[in-house]
């Protein structure tokens, strides 16, 4: 079926928002899209860094430090921003500080039990000697991290990393996976609830830069986009009925 110029541009359009299409990118061998990272920053516990700036978590507040002491502060992005900007900005627990908290949330497209890992979290620096785990479903899980890399087996790097007043290239790229069947969910089942990290930092750095779901959920058509969808099929039809 020929639709209409007209119809089929926006017969594509709402089919593009109601398929919930974005702008897909690799990191190394591992596919996203944006819909596919941790969106949100529910509570933090702890220290953390972001290359130029300390911040305090205290459950759902945060802190910043500034020249004139801790100031109140919305809660830092850098490690749940979803424009493909997570091989240069992080959070990171450092060394003399403690163990950092964090919270995430999956609010675009959450994750499910599928085949093999379901969650991959990047990590900048060497994470050999640190300690990351994962608490999902009420039960904890450390991580073990690996390189990353690409199909033709080179390791990657982080390039324009900001740290302590320096901008680093060449930076170590990690990766830790999480299959939930690990945290007791069933084949299949999806995951709304938050995924609880805990960054015990070793001999280096904790910088986490990104976590991004490997096998998600779809996120349902709103009610009426069907009707729409279905509507403009028949218009199209129609217009091909027409005579010339």
């Amino acid at each position: 079926m020929k639709l209409p110029r007209f119809h089929l541009g926006l017969f594509a359009l709402l089919t593009m928002l109601a398929s919930g299409q974005a702008a897909a990118f690799s990191i190394g061998t591992y596919q996203f899209e944006n819909a596919d990272l941790a969106s949100d920053l529910l509570s933090g516990s702890g220290m953390a860094y972001n290359g130029a700036d300390y911040y305090w978590g205290s459950g759902s507040s945060w802190q910043l430090s500034t020249d004139s002491g801790w100031v109140s502060s919305a809660p830092p992005t850098e490690a749940t921003d979803t424009e493909q900007l997570g091989a240069t900005t992080f959070l990171a627990a450092t060394q003399g500080n403690g163990p950092l908290g964090l919270e995430l949330g999956f609010n675009n497209q959450g994750p499910i039990n599928g085949g093999g890992a379901d969650l991959a979290f990047f990590f900048l620096f060497d994470q050999t000697e640190n300690t990351a785990s994962l608490t999902i479903n009420g039960v904890t899980r450390d991580l073990v991290f690996n390189d990353v890399f690409d199909g033709e087996g080179d390791q990657q790097v982080a390039n324009g990393v900001a740290w302590d007043g320096q901008t680093l290239d060449n930076v170590r790229l990690m990766v830790g996976e999480a299959d939930l069947a690990d945290f007791g969910l069933t084949s299949g089942a999806a995951w709304n609830g938050p995924v609880g990290m805990e960054l015990t930092p070793g001999s280096g750095p904790m910088a986490f830069s990104m976590a991004g779901a490997l096998n998600t959920q779809p996120i349902p058509l709103p009610a009426a986009l069907p009707l729409m969808l279905a509507g403009l099929s028949l218009l199209g039809w129609a217009g091909r009925r027409r005579p010339a």
